[in-house]
């Protein structure tokens, strides 16, 4: 099953297809002025006891593992503003004391381009210290345009053969996230949190912007202990992605490119170069800042140039059955946005 690359999406008649569609279109074409996409926001209760109140020893918080994140993946490898909302600070320091009022005012802000929730949950909720954040709550957020990204370590809130709460945050189209990552049914949170972990890594460290690659790479990585009956191979096959697993995942403030491109092509074999820049100079493949795939497209419909990958400067060799004038469009992962030039 790690090399099955799979994913949902919550569609049951035309309005909702064309509002999955447009989520994802609007979160893809983020601006350099939707600073939201550079901030994530940690939401974690205590997870054992449970429940658990002021005063009582705690066995695990769900802060231990946010806060694991924030120092081996999100601030080695990108500048993206962490915001913790704890129901405790007995162990570590919070932003915003975490109820589930609290968090609904949050998540409205549309100030989170990614939003981590380490807790319990069910299929139809998810619990944030004081309370449930139900179905109902995920319908009525209003943070849109601004989606977000959620990764939910909880038990069975991404149980899609259900209408479950992670499907709830994607088919709002006033709000809620443009895709969800959680477990179908229970999750075991140290080894859940290996692939969280993971995810993130190959994410914001290893330059796998595409959602897709960033989550199967994960589930590869460890798939070593799933030839027997392990939490691993339930780990495996608990994972559910609920949203478009091509989409690009925002690490970053969107920075805009510049395009050195010819403006035309002749007939016949041929060499193009597109150079893709910013302000830093040529965006390179291998940077953590930027994966870059530039996209060829005939205005006249001559059959010519194809879909080519880039590192700073492109290469292609197109050829062209008549003379053409192209558009050209850099599909730019992390923290690049798309510009068309010609």
């Amino acid at each position: 099953m790690g090399r099955v690359i799979m994913a949902r999406a919550p569609v049951r008649n035309l309005p909702s297809a064309i509002n999955f569609v447009n989520k994802v279109i609007t979160y893809e074409t983020a601006t350099p002025a939707d600073d939201y996409t550079n901030r994530i926001l940690y939401v974690a209760e205590v997870l054992f006891p449970s429940p658990w109140n002021p005063g009582d020893p705690i066995t695990l918080d769900g802060s231990q593992y946010s806060e694991a994140l924030i120092e081996h993946v999100i601030e080695p490898c990108t500048d993206m503003e962490n915001v913790r909302m704890y129901e405790t600070d007995h162990i570590h320091p919070y932003d915003i004391h975490l109820t589930r009022l609290a968090l609904i005012d949050e998540l409205n802000t549309g100030e989170y381009g990614q939003v981590n929730q380490f807790g319990h949950g069910h299929f139809f909720n998810m619990s944030v210290g004081d309370a449930n954040f139900t179905v109902s709550d995920a319908d009525g957020l209003t943070n849109g345009p601004n989606y977000f990204l959620i990764f939910a370590l909880n038990c069975a809130s991404g149980a899609f053969d259900v209408s479950c709460l992670m499907e709830a945050f994607v088919e709002n189209p006033d709000g809620g996230s443009v895709m969800s990552v959680g477990a179908a049914r229970e999750a075991f949170p140290s080894n859940t949190f290996n692939y969280q972990l993971t995810f993130y890594d190959f994410m914001a460290c290893q330059s796998r912007g595409r959602a897709v690659d960033a989550f199967n790479a994960a589930r590869l990585q460890l798939i070593g202990n799933t030839d027997r009956n392990t939490v691993d191979r339930w780990t495996q096959m608990n994972a559910a992605f609920i949203g478009d697993p091509a989409t690009t995942i925002w690490n970053g403030t969107p920075r805009a490119p510049q395009i050195s491109a010819p403006g035309s092509l002749d007939v016949g074999e041929q060499q193009l170069v597109i150079q893709v820049s910013d302000a830093g100079g040529p965006v390179k493949k291998d940077a953590a800042s930027g994966v870059c795939d530039p996209t060829c497209m005939s205005q006249s419909g001559a059959v010519c140039c194809t879909t080519c990958g880039c590192s700073g400067a492109v290469k292609c060799q197109p050829v062209c059955e008549a003379p053409a004038k192209w558009d050209c469009e850099t599909r730019c992962c992390f923290d690049y946005t798309k510009k068309s030039c010609v």
